[in-house]
């Protein structure tokens, strides 16, 4: 089962990573070349984001969480730790930031010095949580490492 795990922790953490990268370089890219579709298309397309990275941020998890439950071992407390805070920081984004922005946003607030603020927040949040998430995801060979290590040592006293 662990080859199971590790294999959704790489698969799931993978898109999550890819999709917080594609969103960050789709929304840039249409505020710089095109405003008017910018200001359309950003609030659906961190919506659509938000809803998919709470599906894989929660595969992903429990994974890990089992993964590390299985046979524990310092790259994977690691990894869980660092996913841990990718999660939250995905929940506090989606739960408390998103709607703040959405919602001065939509009352013509977008000029404001508490909207800079809070798009702020917006991106800090998400760079520490794109950085927990590509360091968590970098423990996973370490935590391969471990398991078969374990597993061989094992066959060998038991052999």
């Amino acid at each position: 089962m662990r080859i199971v795990y590790a294999t959704i922790v790489v698969l799931a953490g993978g898109a999550w990573l890819g999709a917080m990268l594609l969103t960050a370089a789709s929304v840039s890219y249409f505020f710089m070349t095109d405003r008017e579709l910018a200001v359309q298309f950003g609030p659906r397309m961190f919506r659509v984001f938000e809803t998919f990275q709470g599906i894989v941020a929660t595969l992903t998890l429990a994974a890990a969480i089992l993964w590390r439950l299985s046979l524990c071992s310092t790259a994977k407390r690691w990894m869980t730790r660092l996913l841990i805070a990718a999660a939250v920081g995905a929940v506090f984004s989606t739960a408390v930031v998103t709607p703040r922005i959405n919602h001065m946003w939509n009352t013509g607030q977008s000029r404001t010095p508490e909207f800079r603020k809070w798009h702020g927040v917006s991106q800090l949040v998400n760079l520490l949580q794109l950085l927990s998430l590509s360091v968590g995801l970098g423990f996973v060979p370490a935590g391969i490492i471990a398991d078969a290590r374990r597993g061989t040592s094992k066959a060998t006293a038991a052999g």
